[in-house]
Parts: C-alpha cells; sequence; structure tokens
C-alpha cells in the first residue's frame, strides 16, 4: 500500500502557526489543521481546547466538535535556540 499524500499550506496558515508556537512559548504548542481534502491544501489553524507545558502539550479530545474540514494536527518542540 502506498501513502503518497502531499498536502500544501497556506501562507496564512502557515503565519498563523508561527505566531500561535511563538505566543506560548517556552512551552510547546498543539493545535489543529484545517482545509480542504480535495484540492490538498490546508489553510487554517483550529485552536482546540488543549494545554500548554514545558515539555509537553495535551487536547482535550472530547471538547472538539466534529468537523470534516479537519486534516491533522500541528506540534511544536521548543528549544533555547528558538
Amino acid at each position: 500500500m502506498s501513502f503518497d499524500i502531499m498536502y500544501s499550506i497556506s501562507q496564512e496558515a502557515a503565519l498563523s502557526i508561527i505566531e500561535a508556537c511563538r505566543s506560548v512559548h517556552p512551552d510547546e504548542f498543539i493545535g489543529m489543521l484545517g482545509g480542504d481534502r480535495k484540492e490538498k491544501m490546508i489553510d487554517e489553524l483550529v485552536i482546540v481546547p488543549a494545554v500548554y507545558g514545558e515539555g509537553h502539550s495535551m487536547v482535550y479530545s472530547h471538547l472538539i466538535p466534529f468537523d470534516s474540514r479537519l486534516l491533522g494536527t500541528v506540534h511544536s518542540h521548543p528549544s533555547p535556540a528558538n
């Protein structure tokens, strides 16, 4: 079985991810990615109920409503160098 799935990400979504990671630094960030499966385009960062901590982050998955546009997750691993 081959998994040859490549998605593009919009500049706006990428910048949102960077800003979200910076806003919780030095803690780790976790969020979800939304977009269009057919077009294979990630176009939004979805902020979900979560805990951000030093060395960990956790999503309250039972509080995330069903949304067919959710495509995946994004997670940071900050270090003193960044």
